[in-house]
C-alpha cells in the first residue's frame, strides 16, 4: 500500500504513548509513517525497534506543540500530514475511511478532524459522552454502538451539513499538504509551508490561529462526526503542573488565548463565549474562549 499521509506525534510526558500508537496501528490503514517529536526525559528508542514509529527527533527540552509539530510538519512529505497527539486513540478501523468522505464531499476542506466523545464540559471540567472502550483489551466499539455514537453527536446538524462544522482543536487534523503549502506560499513562507505559529510557545491557541490563517487564503477546516478517536483531553497539561512544570492547564490555555487576542484582536459581543473575530475556518467566527472559568463549549452527559 502506497505511504500518503505522515503522523506528526509531539511528545513530552503522556505516559500512554505507547498505547496510542498500538490503536493507531491497529486500526488504520497501512498507508501511513509516524514521525516523533520527543522531547520527553525517556529513551523511547523501543518505539523505534518494534515498529511503531519511523522516524524519533529527540529534543533537550519542551518545546511546546507548535514548534515541535513543526518539525514534523517540515519533514512530511506525503499527500496528507497529520497533527496528531500522544494522548489520541483510534477506536475502529474505519476512522481513516469515514474522515476521508469529508476531503472527497468538500473540496475547500484544507483539514479535517474526528470528533471525540470525551470533551470539556461546563465549569471546567471533562466529560465522557460515551462509555470509553480499551480497544486493546476489550476490542473496538461494534459497528452498532459506532452508529449510535453518530447519530448522537449529529443531532442539530444543520441540512446539508450533516456531521460537518467548522473545527478549530487540532489533537488529530488531517491536513492536505498540498492546502499547506499553498498557504505557506501566499504568505511567503521561509520554509514554503504553512506552519503553526511559535510565538505562541506552550500556550495553545496556535490551533485556532493557523484555522484563521487557512481560512483567510480560502480553505476550511471542518470536524466531522463521521470519524471518530478517542482524546484525554487536557490530559498532558495536567501532569506537566503535577510534575512541577509550572502554570495550570487552565492557565496555559487562558495565556494562549490572550496571545491570540493580541495578534488578531477583540472579542466581539459580550457574552463569556463571544467568538474571535475572524477565527475560524471562514474568516469570521471563532472558537468559544475557556476564560473565566468558561469552556471551550459546555456538553451535557448522555
Amino acid at each position: 500500500m502506497d505511504i500518503i499521509n505522515t503522523y506528526v506525534i509531539p511528545h513530552l510526558i503522556y505516559p500512554g504513548l505507547k498505547k496510542s500508537l498500538l490503536t493507531l496501528h491497529k486500526n488504520t490503514p497501512k498507508n501511513f509513517r509516524v514521525i516523533l517529536v520527543d522531547q520527553s526525559r525517556n529513551d523511547n528508542s523501543e518505539l523505534l525497534k518494534e515498529g511503531l514509529v519511523d522516524v524519533i527527533v529527540k529534543c533537550s527540552r519542551n518545546l511546546g506543540f507548535a514548534k515541535a509539530t513543526n518539525i514534523g510538519l517540515r519533514m512530511a512529505d506525503t499527500e496528507y500530514v497529520t497533527a496528531l497527539n500522544d494522548d489520541v486513540e483510534m477506536i475502529y478501523d474505519r476512522w481513516w475511511e469515514d474522515l476521508m468522505t469529508v476531503f472527497r464531499d468538500r473540496e475547500d476542506a484544507g483539514a479535517v478532524n474526528p470528533h471525540s466523545p470525551r470533551n470539556p464540559q461546563g465549569g471546567g471540567g471533562i466529560c465522557d459522552q460515551y462509555i470509553y472502550r480499551d480497544v486493546l483489551k476489550d476490542g473496538n466499539y461494534t459497528d452498532e454502538q459506532m452508529n449510535e455514537m453518530k447519530q448522537v453527536f449529529s443531532r442539530g446538524s444543520k441540512p446539508g451539513q450533516e456531521q460537518i462544522y467548522p473545527a478549530g482543536c487540532t489533537y488529530c487534523t488531517v491536513f492536505r499538504r498540498s492546502a499547506l503549502l499553498d498557504v505557506g506560499k501566499q504568505e511567503n513562507s521561509p520554509y514554503g509551508i504553512a506552519l503553526y505559529d511559535e510565538a505562541f510557545g506552550t500556550g495553545g491557541g496556535e490551533d485556532y490561529d493557523l484555522v484563521r490563517r487557512m481560512g483567510l487564503k480560502g480553505y476550511r477546516f471542518y470536524g466531522t462526526h463521521r470519524s471518530f478517536v478517542y482524546h484525554w483531553w487536557l490530559s498532558t497539561r495536567s501532569m506537566l503542573q503535577e510534575a512541577g512544570y509550572g502554570e495550570s492547564a487552565y492557565a496555559s490555555t487562558a495565556k494562549g488565548y490572550n496571545t491570540f487576542r493580541g495578534k488578531w484582536g477583540p472579542t466581539h459581543g459580550k457574552g463569556p463565549n463571544d467568538t474571535l473575530d475572524g477565527a475560524d475556518v471562514y474568516g469570521r467566527s471563532g472558537p468559544k474562549e475557556p476564560l473565566d472559568g468558561q469552556p471551550w463549549f459546555s456538553v451535557v452527559p448522555l
